[in-house]
């Protein structure tokens, strides 16, 4: 091969390098890539519950609150060089007992020695590779909730119990979901209703951070009525709030009414909740009251073993209801007679 020659593959040889160098510095800068499915699974060999998997990039974030709460235990997760915390996201997916960090995967891959767990309660640890993502997914055992902190190039998870924690608990539930729609009305599924007055809620729960909030659903998704009640049972939350929209075959029943769990006969109980949230939505809403209705038949209601409230906030059968119920200006209205109550019920139980 002449000097000429080498010369142009040397070129090229730098050309590609170049290439390579500004697509991890894109990654790290948030640009986004497709990339097709890798998938190879490999089990650790320093831990039994931690395995690699490689798959796509998929990447998952919500807001996270720091709860002053006792630590029971940490997972740590050290960083790839130059990944800083906004290329990082978490999903604390606390109904599931699953807690998943993502972040770019930098030069050097990554490996199971990145991850240090000292937590007794973590059932399972998976590190799903792509060609430019990292996804760190823990199960856990039981129900726990994580405070998450940055620093020194690397995540750390500390876990706490809900039960433990020094400020009021509640669940929040959207009836219905997945294969499950609820009523229909004009093409309308009570399920995305529910889901959408549901998310107009956390949107003021997140600025509130005197409560910790968990919810049974925030997507399309369908968890059995059985794994809803196991959940509020197992993290017994102060309150549990169902969200639900009513329909009938008449049109001219219109109205707000909330179930509650007959066998609860305590002072701050389900009835005592229940009249609280039907209450506070009618005010805010203007919507005619219906009054509290015994909710036995109802599973989540009557096997609830602590305060519950299944809020049917109006009749998607009505005209002027199912304006409220469809409406974007409704759907604020109906989450803030909603969040009303729960202020309301807090502060009787003297813990807001």
């Amino acid at each position: 091969m002449d000097k000429y020659n080498e010369s142009i593959l040397l070129k090229i040889g730098i050309l590609i390098n170049t290439i390579f160098l500004v697509v991890i510095m894109c990654i790290y800068t948030g640009v986004k890539f497709k990339f097709d499915n890798i998938f190879e699974s490999k089990k650790s060999k320093n831990q039994d519950n931690l395995n690699i998997i490689q798959d796509g990039n998929n990447v998952f974030t919500n807001d996270i609150k720091t709860v002053n709460a006792e630590i029971e235990g940490n997972v740590e997760c050290n960083l790839p060089g130059g990944v800083q915390k906004k290329n990082c996201s978490i999903q604390k997916d606390i109904f599931h007992k699953k807690i998943v960090i993502a972040f770019p995967k930098g030069m050097s891959g990554y490996e199971q020695d990145n991850i240090v767990n000292t937590y007794a309660a973590v059932k399972n640890i998976d590190i799903n590779i792509s060609d430019v993502m990292v996804k760190v997914e823990i199960s856990l055992n039981s129900i726990r909730d994580c405070n998450v902190e940055f620093s020194d190039g690397k995540i750390r998870l500390d876990f706490f119990n809900p039960i433990n924690v020094d400020m009021p608990v509640i669940v929040v539930d959207a009836g219905h979901g997945g294969d499950d729609v609820g009523a229909i009305e004009r093409g309308t599924y009570e399920k995305n209703i529910n889901l959408t007055v549901c998310e107009r809620l956390k949107e003021i729960l997140d600025n509130d951070d005197k409560i910790l909030v968990y919810y049974t659903r925030e997507d399309d998704t369908y968890p059995s009525v059985e794994e809803r009640i196991d959940f509020v049972n197992e993290l017994m939350p102060d309150l549990f709030i169902s969200i639900h929209s009513n329909w009938y075959e008449h049109s001219d029943i219109s109205g707000t009414s909330v179930l509650y769990n007959v066998k609860d006969s305590s002072e701050f109980g389900s009835e005592w909740l229940s009249n609280i949230m039907c209450q506070e939505v009618i005010k805010t809403c203007n919507t005619n009251d219906r009054g509290v209705v015994d909710g036995h038949d109802i599973h989540i209601v009557r096997n609830s073993k602590v305060p519950v409230a299944l809020i049917e906030m109006g009749f998607m059968s009505n005209e002027e209801d199912f304006s409220l119920l469809t409406g974007n200006a409704g759907q604020i209205k109906l989450a803030n007679g909603i969040y009303n109550g729960i202020i309301r019920s807090l502060t009787e139980l003297g813990k807001y």
